[in-house]
């Protein structure tokens, strides 16, 4: 058989089951494209609401005069505190004199010719109020040195307070001034400005920062940050008042006047719009997840994937094909989404970020949902579960990344390594950085060089795509589930040692002799033992023993089921039939013994064994979705049916169980009775060595039942057959041979004419009285009690050892040995005392197979 037969037969079915979800197909493509349209509609109505607008500030910014500041109106927040550090230590002793001192309380020197404004008041740390002229500078210390380093530590490591000014805001300069010389021809010195871009770490003194009122929308307030004004303004501060030390009586108020911009700055806009976006993009696109985990584990509730299992199929080919057809529907739902987004919409995200970039983070992001669809399947095995948990892993997953991107550690802070390694905040990341970047500094255009969080949060993606893909087949094979055989995990192969496992024959002769099995089964064990060559035999089931925790399901069942037998397993609910049957098809793994299908051991080559056997399961394993047809050709080529042949043998099944004129309904339109031949020619496609037909006719009215035996009976003589049932007089019309069990052991075997004979107590001889009513119009002289307790009389009189089996409502029942009954004799006797006895009728018959059953079942 060729390889490809199995990918073949997975593939068709996979493409049929997709052309009928059509309509769920493209309500998942299109979700995304739902944000698109909704980010585009606010993009396009904010733009044209603020079409005109003036952005900038229409007053000019004057350097290091903030009483000025006060009297100007729209500005928000102001504090009048603004100092600087500075170092002299390099300057010579003249030098040092020459510049001076200005602490805000004293001055001297140069220094004492800078503006100040007398008496602003702060708060400082003991919560006191604090007086000081400013603009001071202050020579750093160890103690301010320390508690600043302890502010801006505190806003690193716990970012979430982002929002809020520094608790001690006051502690931070504004600036720093390093001397190299000075004195009056001459000033050297080197600056530094509060230039980090966060918000909290400012004061609004017109400085570094400034608060004032949106205009166009006087309920909030605008934060502007001034780095290069802040420059300019540390260095006027002192050429100014180097300027007043040779000219006292003068002051030079400098500053700059901003150019109208009606109109262009749109950067907050831009903002607002790409952080909508960071939200809504990830999320949209994270809702392929449910889909592959529901679609998984649907198949494996509804007992399909162990179908397929039991019918030879691979679970390397279906994890290939989950892949594919997975993949397929990520690449049309991105790809819809990058040309929408591109083409259509121009979102500045998708147009100007480098589209190959775009396309390796999304498609690691597509190949990730699928592996983490795989891997949770593993843990859930309903459906409806799964549905329920890949939303909250698709919704809440995006929720916490987002909530990581702009409240724990908003641009520019970096998220921690092992935060890159969760595929969702990992996905979330790349888009909130794609989308600040296009609202500040320019987007991402260039595919190099990319910062390291960009490269961890990509290398994170594609890493969980393998990890999560082989975890998820690795634990589907090695963690038990509810059906099939599970895998011996591969770190205990490594550590495990072989040994030699001796049987202890005295014990085990001994739980023979207490399996209570009669001498045909006996006789039955003994020709199993004497089989040589297995591939002569469809079935050889060899002391097979399944045990559930402690509970023996199976002891030592031996059957040897030849070509063209139809063999009947009979037994009361929990006697071990279904756990032989799960054991043989590889449903369940036996604990013990062995059984061979054509020759194929199922320990040792269940693969093997599996595409030699047809399973009829008790209920109807089928797709909806699929026609009749489908299902077929789907099993014909999982079973290795060539090209060629494949629809020659589906319409040889389909003509077996006469459903040729139904042959394109879908599953989900057939009858009851339809289904189970369906699930019959399923069974006879690929013509395997031995058909499992477990309890076929259960729930079918008398018509279909009938219509089903006689398609049973015609396979008698063709291919072996095992059929389970609660139905005796459907053992007795198709079983060739018959197994009773119960408590895992093979009770009795052989024809049902030799059970009966054995098992069925000879005859059944079945009398009524007449009633009392009857009698009473008669105007008898006895009741109906009488003339019970005279029919008892009699026959014990005329069958001494007759057994009176059941007795109800002047109904009897009497089994009477074969050899103590002469029908002739009995039947003169009777009818001459039928007038007498005030009998109404009464019969003989044969014990049933039923009787048999009934019998060994309580011995």
């Amino acid at each position: 058989m060729k390889k490809s037969y199995q990918f073949r037969a997975l593939f068709y079915k996979n493409a049929a089951l997709q052309s009928r979800q059509i309509g769920t197909n493209l309500c998942q493509m299109f979700t995304p494209l739902l944000c698109l349209g909704f980010v585009y509609l606010i993009q396009e109505v904010a733009f044209d609401q603020f079409k005109g607008a003036n952005f900038s500030l229409d007053f000019p910014y004057l350097f290091n005069v903030p009483v000025i500041y006060s009297g100007l109106p729209g500005l928000l927040n102001l504090t009048c505190l603004q100092w600087y550090y500075f170092n002299s230590s390099q300057l010579r002793e003249q030098d040092k004199q020459f510049l001076g001192y200005n602490d805000g309380n004293q001055s001297l020197g140069l220094l004492r010719h800078i503006l100040q404004r007398p008496g602003c008041s702060y708060e400082t740390q003991d919560h006191e109020l604090a007086f000081k002229n400013v603009p001071f500078l202050q020579q750093p210390n160890s103690t301010i040195n320390l508690d600043i380093y302890h502010q801006i530590e505190y806003l690193h490591t716990v970012p979430f307070v982002r929002g809020s000014d520094l608790q001690d805001l006051y502690l931070i300069p504004d600036g720093a001034y390093t001397f190299f010389e000075a004195n009056e021809k001459k000033i050297n010195m080197s600056i530094q400005v509060n230039d980090i871009r966060l918000h909290e770490y400012h004061r609004s003194n017109g400085i570094t920062k400034i608060r004032y009122q949106n205009k166009v929308q006087p309920n909030k307030t605008n934060t502007m940050m001034l780095v290069a004004e802040g420059q300019i303004a540390t260095i006027d501060l002192i050429s100014r008042a180097l300027l007043h030390y040779h000219n006292p009586n003068v002051w030079l108020v400098s500053g700059i006047e901003y150019m109208p911009l009606k109109g262009q700055d749109k950067s907050f806009l831009l903002k607002l719009i790409n952080v909508i976006g960071a939200m809504l993009y990830p999320l949209s696109l994270s809702l392929l997840l449910p889909v592959f985990l529901y679609a998984i584990v649907l198949e494996k509730e509804e007992r399909l994937l162990q179908m397929m299992k039991m019918n030879g199929m691979k679970m390397k080919d279906y994890w290939i094909l989950q892949y594919v057809f997975s993949g397929l529907m990520t690449f049309l739902t991105f790809s819809l989404f990058l040309f929408t987004g591109i083409y259509l919409a121009g979102l500045a995200l998708l147009t100007d970020t480098n589209l190959t970039l775009l396309i390796i983070v999304l498609t690691g992001w597509g190949l990730c949902q699928i592996s983490l669809s795989f891997f949770f399947q593993v843990f859930v095995s309903k459906a409806r579960t799964a549905t329920i948990i890949g939303y909250l892993l698709s919704v809440w997953g995006s929720i916490i990344a987002l909530t990581t991107n702009l409240a724990i550690y908003p641009d520019p802070y970096e998220i921690p390594i092992y935060l890159q390694l969760i595929p969702q905040i990992a996905f979330n990341r790349i888009i909130y950085i794609f989308s600040m970047a296009c609202a500040q500094t320019g987007c991402i255009s260039q595919f190099s060089p990319l910062t390291s969080e960009i490269q961890g949060c990509i290398i994170s993606l594609y890493v969980n795509f393998i990890i999560f893909g082989l975890l998820g087949v690795y634990l589907h094979e090695v963690i038990p589930q509810e059906f099939g055989v599970s895998s011996e995990p591969w770190i205990f192969r490594l550590f495990k040692k072989k040994k030699i496992e001796f049987r202890d024959e005295d014990e085990y002769r001994i739980n023979i002799q207490d399996a209570q099995e009669d001498q045909d089964s006996k006789n039955e064990r003994e020709k199993v033992y004497k089989i040589k060559n297995f591939e002569d035999y469809p079935l050889i089931c060899k002391d097979l023993r399944k045990v559930y925790q402690n509970n023996v399901a199976v002891k030592c069942f031996c059957i040897a089921v030849e070509q063209g037998e139809i063999f009947g397993l009979l037994g009361p609910n929990g006697a071990g039939k279904t756990s032989i049957l799960s054991a043989i098809t590889g449903l369940y793994e036996c604990n013990d013994g062995e059984a061979y299908v054509g020759g194929y051991s199922i320990k040792n080559n269940m693969q093997s064994v599996q595409m030699n056997i047809g399973v009829c399961p008790q209920f109807d394993l089928l797709w909806p979705e699929l026609t009749v047809e489908e299902h077929l050709l789907f099993y014909a080529r999982l079973k290795g049916i060539n090209k060629q042949n494949e629809r020659i043998k589906v319409q040889q099944s389909m003509s077996e169980v006469k459903l040729e004129p139904y042959f394109n309904y879908y599953a989900n339109q057939l009858s009851g009775g339809m289904k189970r031949r369906l699930s019959i020619a399923i069974a006879l496609v690929g013509e395997p060595l031995i058909i499992f037909l477990d309890e076929p006719s259960t729930g079918l009215d008398p018509e279909n039942r009938r219509q089903l035996w006689d398609i049973i009976s015609q396979c008698k003589g063709k291919r072996a057959m095992v059929l389970t049932t609660h139905s005796m007089e459907e053992a007795d019309v198709l079983c060739t041979r018959i197994g009773i069990i119960s408590s895992g052991v093979l009770r009795c075997i052989g024809n049902s004419t030799h059970l009966k004979s054995i098992y069925g107590g000879g005859y059944h001889l079945f009398i009524s009285s007449h009633k009392e009513l009857y009698l009473q119009k008669n105007n008898d002289t006895h009741n109906q009690q009488y003339y019970q307790k005279m029919i008892k009389s009699f026959l014990k009189s005329i069958l001494p050892q007759a057994i009176l089996v059941q007795e109800f409502n002047g109904n009897f029942i009497y089994q009477v040995d074969k050899n103590q009954l002469v029908v002739s004799e009995i039947f003169q006797q009777i009818e001459s005392k039928k007038e007498e006895l005030r009998i109404q009728d009464w019969g003989i018959s044969q014990a049933t197979l039923e009787d048999v059953f009934m019998r060994v079942v309580e011995m």
